[in-house]
């Protein structure tokens, strides 16, 4: 076992790095630091200074790195900067979760590369996308070009399945249902009440208006957020696709929108023309607005069985009141 020293709640630093070269090792991992100079020089000053103190006690992990960051429960990411890969390191509990989204690795050309599975040691081995996180919270609009090009990718990159849109609804309902049941003891009744009104409502809606025909559904991310988007050769490119699934294709572009709403109206037209380009029947894009509450509900009920992060049921119950108050997509 490798011996690493926390600095923060998420960052550990191998303890073998010679202190004088903890600088070096920091601005070479590039998804820690931002990407204006000044700011990283601030960071890797804060960053000494908390190694310096080790207030948190050591973490012994198996694999040999520079940086290891702690991703989730029992869950962590080892960076090793000589060989450009990185491991990570999973819990016997969740290895047919793990396993089942790395099923998907053939099917989009979007997808991170994996060199190995060990699925024993419970160690997944990859290149790492030495890049940095762009910083969409500045509102600049310069992101956007990339952007639209990363998420047209999404689209045009992914293998398509058809299903019969009318099977796939009542699936989605089903699985909503299914995990809204599993999960009963970990929310209030009112919290219950309120989630499955809003898969039965929004089911009932879809199907006043269902046709008998088929749908075209994409690999999807599930989680495109700035931290799981990294810079690479002026390009965007996607980590941590644990959450992918075969979704609708407005999907990730909807997700991503609910929380970057000022990008909303500058997005939609360019991922209208090809995601019509596909053989939908969902020319009603409201349609589409109504599969996605479906997947969102279903992505978020599985991550609260999975991930700490979404164990706090009331993010579930705001999401449910912005889609029905706010109408976060009336520019798409």
């Amino acid at each position: 076992m490798y011996k690493y020293i926390p600095v923060t709640e998420t960052v550990r630093i191998n303890k073998e790095i010679p202190v004088m070269k903890l600088p070096f090792i920091l601005y070479r991992c590039k998804p820690l630091m931002p990407q204006k100079i000044v700011k990283q020089m601030k960071v890797v000053l804060t960053y000494l200074a908390l190694y310096m103190k080790k207030d948190y006690g050591e973490q012994h992990l198996p694999i040999k790195g520079d940086v290891a960051l702690k991703v989730g429960d029992g869950h962590h990411k080892v960076i090793d900067l000589s060989s450009n890969r990185i491991y990570t390191l999973f819990r016997e509990r969740d290895k047919k979760l793990v396993l089942d989204q790395l099923g998907f690795e053939n099917h989009s050309g979007m997808y991170e590369e994996i060199i190995s599975i060990n699925c024993s040691a419970h160690i997944i081995e990859a290149i790492f996308y030495n890049g940095h996180h762009p910083d969409l919270c500045d509102h600049s609009l310069k992101y956007l070009k990339k952007l639209n090009k990363m998420f047209l990718n999404l689209l045009l990159e992914s293998e398509l399945t058809s299903i019969d849109e009318i099977t796939y609804v009542r699936k989605l309902r089903k699985q909503c249902l299914e995990l809204l049941m599993r999960n009963q003891n970990k929310m209030t009744s009112h919290q219950f009440r309120m989630i499955k009104e809003f898969v039965d409502d929004t089911y009932a809606q879809f199907m006043e208006c269902a046709y008998d025909a088929t749908i075209d559904l994409t690999l999807s991310h599930g989680d495109v957020k700035q931290e799981n988007i990294i810079e690479m050769k002026g390009e965007y490119k996607l980590i941590d696709w644990e959450f992918c699934k075969y979704r609708n294709p407005y999907f990730d572009l909807l997700k991503f929108i609910t929380r970057y709403p000022m990008f909303s109206p500058l997005m939609t037209q360019i991922h209208h023309e090809e995601a019509h380009n596909l053989n939908n029947t969902l020319t009603n894009r409201s349609r589409y607005c109504l599969l996605f509450y479906l997947e969102d509900i279903e992505l978020r009920l599985t991550q609260s069985e999975h991930r700490a992060f979404a164990k706090d049921i009331s993010k579930i119950i705001r999401f449910i009141k912005v889609m029905k108050e706010d109408r976060p997509f009336r520019d798409f």
